[in-house]
């Protein structure tokens, strides 16, 4: 990976090779794409924004020749400049000047809320339109299932379709933070050691979004509404990002042992709906009662602070 971030930052040749050939080789195996978008990211934070849009669109148009001759469309060059790249590439920029994590959860979870507006816009009823995708979709799968599990079959496509548009989102803004925090890391990594460490320990979205949060969950209990629940499962995923920070943050500071942090990855593998609603709930409680503040550093002073570029 170190060697990856070296070669992405020698030239703008470079970066843009690395960003298409990643690109087009996540057609084959999508966890390539992280690695292209991280390398705009990374562009963006060490260099600058002009630097990183130009690394971006060359990049773009090189998948586009490529993507014509190879697979005989250039609309995946199209996707993953609207979709991935540009966006990344504003909230590096962002990250960039503010220096703070927190802020870049934020604005990208004003992406995710844009991808669940334009579903919203471009159809009358999204779920409808899940539900006939998905009943398409497992008919073909599930040819030969009786007509007692092809009821119980019709149910479940029935809840997944009403989830469907928030979990469109929540992958949008998995893969916006995940290569985020990829670029981020990568830059730490080779010019301030242990800078990511520290600036992801520090996230806490703040009091005014945990009390709108807390507000639309009360609203949605109450009155439901799809757009609601949409917007929460998105909001979950922000906070149990601040909960995995918060763990973190407790190990550092306690310097107890590397085994709880393996142990949480565990869980979010083995257990993951309740691992995640409890990291979410640790996460947006923290807001209000600062965890942190509890466990203070043991046997140290507080570290300087880091995550500078």
């Amino acid at each position: 990976m170190k060697f990856l971030a070296t070669y992405i930052l020698r030239g703008q040749k470079e970066a843009v090779i690395a960003t298409a050939v990643t690109a087009l080789l996540s057609l084959i195996f999508f966890p390539l794409s992280y690695i292209s978008a991280a390398a705009v990211g990374l562009v963006t934070l060490h260099i600058g924004a002009k630097q990183g849009l130009v690394v971006a669109t060359v990049s773009a148009a090189v998948m586009a020749v490529l993507g014509q001759l190879l697979v005989g469309s250039y609309l995946p060059a199209v996707a993953y400049l609207l979709l991935l790249w540009l966006p990344l590439w504003w909230i590096a920029d962002r990250l960039r000047r503010d220096k703070v994590l927190s802020l870049s959860l934020l604005q990208s979870a004003a992406f995710g809320v844009l991808i669940i507006a334009g579903f919203y816009l471009a159809l009358e009823d999204p779920s409808a339109w899940w539900r006939g995708v998905l009943d398409e979709s497992f008919r073909i799968i599930f040819q030969d299932v009786s007509e007692i599990n092809r009821t119980e079959l019709s149910q479940m496509i029935e809840q997944i379709a009403n989830l469907m548009t928030g979990m469109m989102a929540v992958a949008f803004l998995i893969h916006l933070l995940g290569s985020l925090f990829l670029a981020r890391w990568w830059q730490a990594t080779l010019h301030n050691p242990g800078g990511f460490g520290g600036e992801f320990r520090d996230i806490r979205l703040g009091r005014v979004v945990a009390g709108v949060t807390v507000g639309l969950l009360i609203v949605a209990f109450t009155m439901g509404g799809a757009v609601l629940t949409d917007l929460l499962l998105m909001m979950g995923v922000l906070f149990m990002l601040q909960g995995i920070a918060l763990v973190h943050a407790l190990v550092h500071n306690r310097k107890a042992h590397q085994g709880w942090l393996i142990g949480q990855y565990v869980l979010l593998t083995v257990a993951m709906p309740q691992t995640v609603m409890t990291l979410a709930l640790a996460g947006l409680l923290d807001n209000w009662f600062n965890f942190r503040g509890f466990w203070p550093l043991r046997n140290a002073e507080k570290d300087p602070e880091e995550g500078s570029d």
